[in-house]
């Protein structure tokens, strides 16, 4: 629901559905759906300029994800990193991010490095180191 929300610019209420949705599945010690959430409220948090809260809640949702190897929501947790740190000008946090997002890609057969890199030298004027 909370996507959906966001999806319609309904970033308010899409905020209260990802802090139920994070509370549930505490709840439920429902670790999968507590990352999902996180990651995905971070993107809430980023429209509505909470800039700090976005990085907190999607560096715990790729903690979580780490922590039980799901290289899905690992490849997108790190993609939105990288995007976060690319938006926010942060040229060498960047750059370590996509760095690190493109070993998971290139290991786990992940998709999206090219868009990640096309982005990294649209914002900085240069290709990344190593790629």
């Amino acid at each position: 629901l909370g996507h959906a929300l966001e999806s319609c610019g309904r970033y308010e209420e899409a905020e209260r559905e990802y802090q139920r949705a994070i509370e549930l599945g505490e709840e439920m010690r429902n670790t999968r759906g507590v990352y999902i959430a996180k990651l995905m409220y971070s993107e809430t948090l980023r429209r509505l300029g909470r800039t700090e809260e976005a990085y907190a809640h999607l560096k715990q949702g790729l903690a979580l994800a780490t922590e039980r190897k799901d290289w899905h929501w690992i490849g997108t947790g790190e993609g939105q990193l990288c995007r976060f740190l690319i938006e926010d000008g942060n040229e060498s946090e960047a750059e370590q991010a996509l760095q690190q997002a493109l070993k998971t890609a290139a290991e786990h057969n992940q998709p999206g490095s090219e868009s990640m890199i096309e982005k990294f030298k649209q914002a900085f004027g240069r290709e990344p180191t190593s790629c």
